[in-house]
């Protein structure tokens, strides 16, 4: 996931500040703090591309983090998703990943272990 940050005046400066800043803000300032992104579940890029489109509109994400992130081309004229776009960026990125598969992650005490070793 993405750690998260601090700016002041996001729509002026848009200065960034150390994660924990201790200052004055002064009438008229404008405090943003960007929450950290969980890490998810599963590989972003087996991610419904209707459901990513569904997560841009309602601001949960970008629609640049929906195509950095999960491979996904939203137009946010249209509110659509570019499938043909989608189906090529995904194979790029599966690629430029040089996996021969996702690493897999077992939380149950007896498969742990061997599950991480495997990812590496």
């Amino acid at each position: 996931g993405k750690a998260s940050a601090n700016y002041l005046n996001p729509q002026r400066e848009n200065k960034k500040l150390t994660s924990k800043p201790t200052m004055m803000i002064k009438y008229g300032d404008v405090f943003r703090h960007e929450l950290a992104g969980g890490g998810g579940w599963g590989d972003p890029l087996e991610r419904n591309p209707s459901d990513v489109l569904r997560d841009v509109r309602n601001e949960l994400v970008s629609s640049e983090a929906a195509q950095t992130g999960y491979g996904v081309i939203v137009d946010t004229e249209a509110w659509r998703v570019d499938i043909d776009g989608t189906t090529s960026l995904r194979e790029q990125m599966r690629l430029s990943r040089r996996w021969e598969k996702a690493p897999f992650v077992s939380w149950d005490d007896d498969g742990t272990e061997e599950a991480l070793d495997a990812a590496e």
